[in-house]
């Protein structure tokens, strides 16, 4: 009965970057993420970065718009929909105007990495707000109004902790699992080709 049901808009900032051209790339520089990139980082896969701006076309957006910074929250709304990524690296970048929803200027009294499980924990009823027939879409009108429940600073650290600790332990799993799948499969290989024997002939 303690917790408060906020809207999302009224905790954070919801914008997008500013237009960038295909004209604008260049072959290195400040990496430019698009939605791929985003689910790239949040699968922990490694992060192919194909396309750049020049730094100093980020300093002029930098400076008149603001770039993503540590504490923001990306959450893509093309392609794969209502993923949230929090922005942990001091690295500078930039994104793909539409493919990503910004969440900046988030306030004092909200654990990012809680609002992150939170954003997790209501995708369903996030994806019942994207529009379009053929390619759905996030848009920022909807999730301005996602009703997001609040609990104190404190207890929502502790969830936070509680539920990043959990990934942990799953994603230690995971890699155990797929190591003993790789050992599996070439212990096959060995011993249903001869290579390897386990009985004497």
């Amino acid at each position: 009965k303690d917790w408060e049901v906020v809207e999302l808009g009224s905790i954070a900032e919801l914008t997008s970057s500013k237009r960038i051209f295909e004209g604008d790339y260049v072959q290195d520089g400040i990496p430019f993420y698009r939605g791929q990139e985003i689910s790239q980082l949040l699968n922990g896969e490694p992060l192919i970065i194909k396309c750049y701006i020049s730094r100093s076309k980020y300093k002029i957006l930098e400076s008149s718009f603001g770039a993503p910074k540590r504490g923001d929250i990306l959450i893509t709304a093309v392609g794969t929909l209502g993923n949230a990524y929090l922005v942990d690296t001091d690295v500078p970048f930039y994104f793909k105007d539409g493919n990503l929803i910004w969440l900046k200027k988030i306030k004092d009294s909200v654990h990012g990495r809680y609002l992150i499980k939170q954003i997790e924990w209501l995708k369903p009823k996030i994806l019942e707000g994207a529009i379009g027939s053929s390619q759905k879409a996030l848009t920022m009108v909807v999730l301005k109004d996602l009703n997001v429940p609040m609990p104190n600073i404190a207890e929502q650290t502790a969830i936070a902790n509680v539920l990043s600790n959990m990934d942990t332990e799953l994603n230690a799993l995971q890699q155990r699992l797929a190591k003993t799948q790789q050992l599996k499969q070439g212990m096959m290989q060995e011993l249903l080709t001869g290579k390897t024997r386990l009985v004497a002939v």
